[in-house]
């Protein structure tokens, strides 16, 4: 069978194969609420309560029947008699001496022409429908016993100044379907709810194991032909920024079937495996055989449209998607931040369509203007590193500065803050043009 790319892929073409092959999340772990930031939930959640559990008032003021409001004015204000005030906190009346108290001390139902004063968040007593601003009022008389009149100078309307009860949250609601990643304003709906404990997918672990004769432990100084293991390092933290566990395999000496035992450990280990080197055409390239050779569904692309980054491989085992990535250290940074990101935020549970992916990718990006032109073969997608600066003459506008050199050398990727990503489409950007630079 020949190895050679007969057919690549793009990289929309590869994020679909990851959103139709590999399933949404691992297992599932019932975690404290405050352990859950940044999870992502594994059963829709459905609220158990109303959210307020009561009705409450928005602003500090008088509960009223708003009726009797209507028509007030500075000129034509309004006189009401107040009869109680709310306790902050638990929704009881205190100083009431007149009309509508029952044995509790608390009042059946608000009478005409009465008020009754409301701290901002303080729950409406039965009977009022509004709340009167204490801006819109004036205390006009007041006895020892502190009932008090007050004019009213402004009219409210029905449910005014008030959240109702449920109105926020009612019991039964979706508050977030399967797959959501919890933000912080999430927990504190959460909170609110009384929900202390979340069931959230299981971190996904990953490991990765490199390849290749050449390739030494970093401890190690390196032989004559050798290079130190800086790919492993490298994912070891992507997986980590990602929202996965990395389990760190070591070097795989260049054997098929030492390979294929590697992976299979790294399968009972872990919910996906990362194999850096060993994913192009050579003829001791064993990535491709390995994968094949354990089992279906085996290769699902081999060859991706990209520069750098074209010889990658996605394969399956199973259900655990099986990577492998180029050796040169920029190749592999490209693929592991288009690819590999991705495929960790699906293992994690967070349901993302392709879209949303690219999109999700994009609130890491800033704008900038290149600084020169760049050419790019039409039919591949090109992925090329940038420097940021800013343009102090332009308004502080950032400035894109291309920074070329070979997939082999790392020195690009530190001196880069991000990524210019060309479409396949297109034949590269010209000096001065506003481009998307996706962050490091």
């Amino acid at each position: 069978m020949s190895r050679e790319f007969l057919d690549t892929s793009s990289l929309e073409d590869a994020l679909s194969v990851i959103h139709k092959h590999i399933p949404l999340g691992t297992s599932s772990e019932t975690l404290p609420l405050l352990s859950t930031p940044g999870r992502n939930i594994s059963s829709d959640l459905i609220s158990p309560e109303d959210l307020p559990s009561f009705s409450k008032s928005t602003v500090d003021g008088y509960a009223v029947k708003s009726a009797n409001t209507f028509g007030a004015s500075e000129g034509t204000p309004v006189y009401l008699e107040v009869i109680g005030e709310i306790l902050m906190g638990s929704g009881e009346i205190q100083n009431i001496h007149k009309t509508g108290i029952n044995d509790s001390g608390n009042p059946v139902s608000m009478s005409e022409n009465t008020a009754i004063h409301i701290p901002t968040g303080g729950m409406i007593p039965e009977g009022a429908d509004g709340v009167v601003m204490v801006e819109y009022t004036r205390i006009c008389e007041k006895d020892q016993d502190r009932e008090y009149m007050i004019e009213v100078t402004r009219a409210v309307a029905p449910g005014e100044n008030i959240i109702r009860m449920g109105e926020d949250i009612k019991k039964g609601d979706l508050l977030f379907a399967e797959g959501h990643q919890l933000r912080t304003q999430d927990i504190g709906i959460l909170a609110g709810l009384g929900i202390d404990r979340v069931q959230v997918f299981r971190l996904p672990r990953v490991a990765i194991l490199s390849t290749g004769p050449e390739i030494c432990p970093i401890h190690q100084r390196p032989a004559k032909g050798q290079v130190r293991d800086i790919n492993a390092y490298t994912l070891v933290s992507l997986v980590r920024e990602s929202g996965g566990e990395p389990i760190h395999m070591g070097i795989c000496p260049d054997d098929l079937e030492k390979l294929k035992e590697m992976i299979q450990t790294g399968l009972k280990q872990a919910d996906c495996v990362l194999i850096s080197g060993g994913s192009s055409v050579g003829a001791r390239d064993f990535t491709f055989q390995a994968i094949t050779e354990l089992g279906p569904p085996g290769v699902l692309i081999h060859g991706l449209s990209i520069r750098p980054g074209k010889p990658t491989i996605i394969g399956q085992s199973g259900i655990a998607p099986i990577i492998g990535l180029p050796g040169h250290p920029a190749s592999a940074m490209v693929v592991a931040q288009a690819i590999v990101q991705p495929l960790i935020w699906r293992l994690s549970g967070l349901k993302l369509s392709p879209l949303e992916t690219r999109i999700r990718k994009s609130s890491r990006t800033v704008r900038a203007r290149l600084t020169r032109n760049i050419s790019s073969p039409p039919g591949k997608e090109d992925f090329v590193r940038v420097a940021l600066t800013i343009d102090q003459k332009g308004g502080d506008i950032l400035r894109a500065d291309p920074i070329f050199g070979k997939s082999g050398l790392i020195s690009t990727l530190i001196k880069a803050h991000g990524i210019l990503r060309i479409s396949e489409d297109s034949e590269g950007a010209y000096e001065g043009e506003e481009v998307e630079i996706w962050l490091f």
